[in-house]
């Protein structure tokens, strides 16, 4: 089987259980579903979209959000939403859905100066531990920017109005592709062998809909 191109979310979700995986996204029998936070979620990202790119005023539930959207607008460098990346294996930029894509991503705000980028991403769930996507899209970003020397990037929590942050300088992005490489190997090896084993947690019995496996609705 030829393997599609990864993603940070197509990685995270391999890892969290290679047959959800399968079936959802590449046999597409059992399609994932997505409940009223997802789709909140969803509908934010264009509100915060539309704000930052066309100055359209901001719904009311979401009106809290607009001092912080409004600071961010006011940066002085070239301000980019939702901004879709795609790299080729040379990690050169690509078309999103050109025949040499092998990795794709999206900024949901990226903020760029002449030697400095500002990577933002929105969350609007319960706030987690790590910066694995911040750090593959400050990569990523790179690819398309080498001139970029610095690199401040932040989760913007929603439900709670942190902003987590990290800062990467340019000479510390081969580190960020050195821990994702065998990543996206094993990704890319499981395509080409045809092998999604289950893997059981404590998601089975709430958050997967793959009935035919024999974890479904398993699990505390």
């Amino acid at each position: 089987m030829a393997g599609p191109a990864w993603s940070f979310s197509a990685i995270q979700a391999f890892e969290t259980c290679p047959k959800k995986l399968y079936h959802s996204r590449v046999k597409k029998d059992f399609p994932e579903s997505f409940n009223a936070a997802a789709d909140y979620g969803t509908q934010a990202h264009k509100h915060f979209e539309n704000f930052l790119s066309r100055k359209v005023e901001l719904p009311m539930d979401l009106m809290h959000h607009g001092e912080l959207l409004g600071i961010l607008s006011s940066f002085p460098g070239k301000l980019l939403t939702e901004q879709k990346l795609a790299i080729t294996k040379d990690f050169a930029p690509t078309g999103y859905f050109d025949r040499d894509v092998w990795g794709r991503g999206a900024a949901d705000l990226l903020m760029l100066g002449e030697t400095t980028a500002f990577v933002v991403d929105w969350k609007f769930g319960k706030p987690k531990a790590g910066f694995d996507q911040l750090n593959l899209m400050c990569a990523m970003v790179s690819c398309y920017y080498p001139q970029i020397e610095n690199y401040y990037a932040a989760y913007y929590w929603a439900q709670t109005k942190e902003l987590w942050r990290i800062e990467l300088k340019k000479s510390e992005l081969m580190d960020v592709w050195n821990d994702f490489l065998p990543r996206i190997r094993k990704f890319e090896q499981a395509h080409k062998d045809s092998e999604f084993p289950a893997k059981p947690s404590g998601l089975c019995k709430k958050y997967c809909g793959v009935s035919i496996c024999a974890y479904h609705k398993v699990g505390s």
